[in-house]
């Protein structure tokens, strides 16, 4: 979240005064929209509400896709099977080959701090199911099969987590289903609709959000909305008919063909926003 207030602040600041070679294109650093898909969805949504505890004007408007904004629900307090993942729950696995303290790749010409984020190579590619076979996927896989999306969430992986080479994977692995769930204030503070209903949330907003999602419920978006329009605030929302999470890059999530249409629609009502 603290990352996407400083990309805010980058483009409003810095962006419009990059040299480019397209000198033809105008780059307006009043007219903003972040946008993001799934967990960057959720990210896209923060800074509507963190940067004005910066100083920082906020987005004009946000555009995001299959997003959580309710981390308070009862939703996250359960197990979740996503029919995308390959393996089964009793398969073995261990968390801690895709958890790293330092870079995992070396590159010279690269800051450490760059090399954490892209020194990682994904063993599928780009839209393909989830699998415990890719170390980070494990991580995700994790943490909806054992209920703890909220604590790693708000706390992240500790020193104890991540173990070391003389840890029983056995002691780690029962460390990381039983975290303890975060005090309230805290994760209200990274569930956007909290912020709505107490009305820390004023920037417009459309929501994309396919009702056969199985990883996160769409009633989550709706309800946002619902509660922005309330409030006097533009807000947009489509739910795609039988599309499912990422039905963009899946094409088994949009069999019907529901999906692109639903886009099409949030552009051009995120245009009208502007």
């Amino acid at each position: 979240m603290t990352d996407a207030c400083d990309a805010l602040a980058w483009v409003r600041s810095k962006l419009p005064y990059v040299e480019r070679a397209r000198q033809d294109v105008q780059l307006d650093a009043d007219r903003v929209t972040a946008i993001g898909f799934s967990s960057g969805g959720h990210l896209a949504m923060t800074p509507a509400y963190t940067a004005p505890e910066r100083g920082l004007k906020p987005p004009g408007s946000v555009l995001a896709f299959y997003c959580p904004s309710n981390f308070e629900a009862e939703w996250w307090k359960s197990p979740i099977y996503p029919k995308n993942v390959h393996e089964s729950p009793d398969t073995e696995y261990n968390l801690r080959e895709g958890i790293h303290d330092t870079p995992v790749d070396s590159n010279p010409e690269l800051p450490d701090s760059i090399l954490q984020i892209v020194g990682y190579t994904p063993s599928a590619a780009i839209g393909a199911p989830m699998t415990l076979k890719d170390p980070r996927w494990r991580i995700v896989i994790h943490y909806n099969w054992k209920a703890q999306i909220v604590p790693l969430l708000v706390n992240g992986l500790s020193t104890k987590a991540r173990g070391t080479a003389n840890d029983a994977d056995a002691n780690i692995a029962d460390y990381l289903e039983s975290l303890s769930m975060p005090p309230a204030k805290d994760i209200q503070a990274v569930s956007p609709y909290v912020q709505i209903i107490q009305g820390w949330y004023r920037t417009p907003i459309f929501l994309v959000h396919g009702d056969r999602d199985d990883l996160i419920p769409w009633e989550q978006s709706r309800d946002s909305v619902e509660a922005l329009v309330a409030q006097g605030i533009e807000a947009g929302f489509t739910a795609p008919h039988k599309a499912g999470h990422a039905f963009d890059l899946w094409p088994a999530e949009d069999t019907q063909g529901t999906g692109w249409a639903a886009v099409k629609r949030a552009v051009q009502s995120l245009l009208y926003y502007q």
